[in-house]
């Protein structure tokens, strides 16, 4: 009766992860928005920081598809970022004006630039609510014209060296 009973257990856990690698395999493919791994030319701390996406998917939140990645960073740390393109500048903003306004405390706001200094959005450093009561976590949100970035994680130094990565 055990040797059914381990068959069926192993039967289950085989099952249960060849399940999981295809749902993983659907969401990360679905759309490859970015590469596997982007590797930064600075050093952060005295060590090369490498970004892995581990998955990639989107939602509709008030009616506009954003797309979301998951990155885990070499040093441990996860981000998250939420992103869309808008019909307009005007609508990125929106979507920066609402999500600046449920930040625990703006850090500091001003201009986004582009790599010659030209005004393209805004851009926020913020402090937001973690998941567990009392957690923080950092953030930085910007628009760049019709685009909309926000990057969470508990690692301000990995989100500044992730958004140099969109410049």
């Amino acid at each position: 009766m055990s040797g059914i009973r381990s068959a069926i257990l192993i039967c289950i856990v085989v099952l249960g992860a060849g399940l999981a690698y295809l749902s993983a395999q659907r969401v990360v493919e679905a759309k490859p928005l970015l590469p596997r791994i982007l590797h930064p030319s600075r050093m952060q701390g005295g060590w090369l920081v490498e970004f892995t996406v581990i998955v990639q998917g989107d939602a509709f939140e008030d009616g506009v598809h954003m797309g979301k990645t998951e990155f885990g960073a070499s040093d441990g740390m996860l981000l998250h970022m939420t992103f869309g393109q808008f019909s307009d500048p005007e609508h990125a903003t929106a979507k920066f004006e609402k999500v600046l306004g449920k930040a625990v405390k703006i850090v500091e706001r001003g201009k986004k630039l582009d790599q010659s200094g030209k005004v393209v959005g805004e851009r926020a450093q913020v402090v937001i609510a973690g998941s567990k009561p009392n957690e923080t976590m950092s953030a930085v949100l910007w628009t760049d014209g019709r685009m909309f970035r926000e990057v969470e994680s508990k690692s301000l130094p990995d989100i500044l060296e992730l958004e140099k990565e969109y410049k």
